[in-house]
């Protein structure tokens, strides 16, 4: 299942006692042309989000491209469990050449859920600047770390997911949250192993995919409001990061918007 511009992907429920939700609107700069990409499979357990990277050629046609060949390579998995990591790294190894045709690139965060002896996990992969949230207890923490070109910017970058006074911001710092250096694309010149992560799951809990539309736009206790409110919470956060976005709030962020909410029952 996909979605673009204004396409919200209603809950489905899957034989992990999963539910998935799904929103996706393109940015007001250019409404006709979502450059976001996002998609799940309840049936084999897996989300994607895909941000098409700006300033780059073709970022529609780089994000969507990107979430066929991942889709199709994960919906093809067999009897996957924690000893085929590797097959989930060739997926993506794919996925970088045929974007790097596009002449395009795209930040991705993926998902895979697997079942083991007595339990469920998540497996995540991560480039750029998409990024995974885990709600457990009701409470949130970034599973992911934005792909930056030094240390000292990505320590600097996490200190400001939760900043909305502008005094508590230098202007070198409000000009790194506005233009920031990532790196580790799909589609680059040279393709980079992801990021890679396990979580244990258990009842309660929620995993939440977004590209930077959401996340810059509204702060990480923000999130953990409205995923914890209940409903479709992933139509919730595209809505509420589109408000801020037609704001002069400090974290105001015009671009394209997606977000997928993974709840376990």
């Amino acid at each position: 299942m996909t979605g673009e511009a204004g396409d919200f992907l209603r809950p489905t429920e899957g034989k992990l006692s999963i539910k998935y939700y799904g929103a996706s609107e393109a940015s007001l700069m250019h409404p006709e042309e979502n450059q976001d990409a996002i998609g799940f499979d309840e049936k084999h357990g897996w989300a994607v989000v895909l941000d098409g990277v700006g300033g780059k050629k073709n970022g529609r046609l780089a994000s969507q491209k990107g979430l066929k060949v991942i889709g199709e390579g994960l919906s093809k998995l067999r009897n996957f469990d924690t000893s085929k990591l590797q097959e989930i790294e060739d997926i993506l190894a794919t996925a970088h050449k045929k974007i790097q045709e596009t002449e395009g690139e795209a930040t991705m965060a993926l998902v895979k859920m697997v079942d083991t002896v007595g339990e469920k996990k998540v497996i995540l992969y991560q480039l750029g600047d998409s990024r995974v949230y885990f709600l457990h207890g009701g409470k949130i923490s970034r599973l992911t770390f934005d792909s930056a070109v030094v240390p000292e910017e990505v320590a600097i970058l996490n200190r400001l997911d939760d900043v909305e006074n502008p005094d508590e911001m230098s202007a070198e710092e409000r000009a790194m949250f506005k233009f920031r250096n990532i790196t580790h694309t799909l589609g680059a010149k040279t393709f980079r192993s992801a990021d890679y992560a396990m979580r244990r799951l258990s009842k309660g809990d929620k995993i939440i995919l977004t590209t930077d539309g959401v996340h810059d736009n509204l702060t990480t206790a923000e999130i953990e409001e409205v995923v914890a409110s209940g409903g479709d919470t992933a139509r919730a956060l595209v809505s509420r990061a589109k408000d801020r976005s037609q704001t002069n709030h400090l974290r105001r962020k015009i671009d394209d918007i997606s977000a997928i909410v993974i709840e376990v029952e």
